[in-house]
């Protein structure tokens, strides 16, 4: 009896350890096609803070903002534009759980590749990135006369190269944290 036990008892301990060798890898949650919903300006200094929580659905002025991570570790993304104009990208992509790093072949589009992974779960993707960005400060909107804002709307409208002299003359380079909110599209 005691043998039949002893053997019994093998087996069972060797079909557990079978069965936990069957049973798959977890999947890195960011895996899957992801949409841009929004992004948000946050972390910004005094000097900024009235665009503290600033956000869109279009940093670039993309139409669509597309990433999908793919579990071989590759990965591709795609901006498009109502112009017409569709940039891609693809590489390798690792992550840690707290940051993800893409690294794209040959030069890739020029946008952002280093992210940390604020939210990974089933359905959303929020990653976050610190970038250097040129904003107007707070001391211009402080300061401006309604006499000012007319001029300048009316050089936006009727004399692009005065409006944009103008505002590359105002504005200035700041740190800030990008988050980018996604939503899972291949449920």
């Amino acid at each position: 009896m005691k043998k039949h036990l002893h053997t019994s008892l093998i087996l069972a301990v060797a079909l557990m350890v079978g069965c936990a060798k069957d049973d798959p890898a977890p999947v890195n949650p960011v895996v899957g096609e992801w949409l841009l919903s929004q992004f948000t300006f946050t972390n910004l200094t005094d000097e900024f803070s009235d665009w503290e929580g600033f956000n869109g659905t279009s940093f670039w002025g993309e139409d669509t903002y597309q990433l999908n991570f793919v579990k071989d570790m590759t990965y591709s993304r795609e901006l498009s534009f109502s112009s017409g104009n569709v940039y891609t990208e693809e590489g390798d992509w690792e992550s840690d759980e707290q940051d993800l790093f893409l690294d794209p072949d040959g030069s890739g589009i020029g946008i952002y590749n280093d992210f940390k992974v604020v939210e990974a779960t089933e359905k959303d993707l929020t990653l976050s990135a610190d970038i250097n960005q040129y904003l107007i400060p707070n001391i211009y909107y402080d300061t401006v006369t309604q006499e000012y804002i007319d001029k300048l709307n009316m050089w936006e409208t009727e004399d692009v190269d005065k409006y944009n002299a103008e505002l590359n003359r105002i504005l200035q380079l700041t740190s800030i944290t990008l988050v980018y909110e996604f939503d899972k599209t291949n449920d």
